[in-house]
């Protein structure tokens, strides 16, 4: 047991003997990149013309597969992209892009991982697949409310629908009676002597 001190002056225990099979297991680099190759796949296996990741270090450098990867995520084409890199700037100017679309969606990542991503760095490969994790969730969470929202606009539809049919038809009857007490009106103001 190991006493610690809070902000507040508080002290608490905390168990810090943990058995090996206790301890919070914590997942090496080679299997998040196995889980995160698998995850882009299943985007990537609904394209047209699929390009599947193989090697996450040596296919995502060019940006080509990332940009299909966040086109599949979000569901709409990325701009300002060099469709066939040749060049190193060109491949750069992919991944700045695609770093500068996941800022505009919201999610924060520095620019300065292009070029480690660019290069094969798989620290900052696994960080931009965390990114895109988050995307992924944000446009989920996004759907979801504009269905509920939906869902309940359908429901107020469905419900005003009688409403909006009884204002229809007491709004005709007061037409109506406007225009009985016009058409009288005119009607007595052509010949007052009709009426009595």
């Amino acid at each position: 047991m190991a006493q610690f001190q809070g902000n507040t002056g508080d002290t608490f225990k905390r168990n810090t003997n943990f058995t090996r099979s206790q301890r919070p297991r914590t997942i090496d680099k080679q299997e998040q990149k196995k889980i995160y190759v698998g995850w882009a796949n299943t985007y990537l296996a609904q394209r047209e013309f699929p390009e599947l990741i193989n090697d996450l270090q040596k296919d995502i450098n060019k940006g080509l597969i990332l940009i299909n990867l966040m086109e599949s995520i979000v569901g709409e084409r990325i701009p300002h992209v060099c469709r066939n890199p040749y060049y190193q700037n060109q491949k750069l100017a992919n991944v700045i892009n695609c770093l500068k679309y996941l800022n505009k969606k919201g999610i924060a990542i520095h620019y300065g991982i292009a070029t480690d991503i660019v290069n094969g760095d798989l620290k900052a490969i696994l960080s931009l697949f965390f990114s895109l994790t988050q995307l992924e969730h944000q446009i989920k969470l996004q759907k979801s409310k504009q269905k509920a929202i939906n869902d309940n606009d359908e429901q107020r539809m469905a419900s005003n629908s009688y409403n909006s049919l009884s204002l229809r038809r007491a709004y005709i009857k007061d037409v109506y009676i406007l225009y009985k007490k016009n058409l009288i009106s005119t009607l007595y103001d052509a010949n007052p002597n009709q009426f009595k």
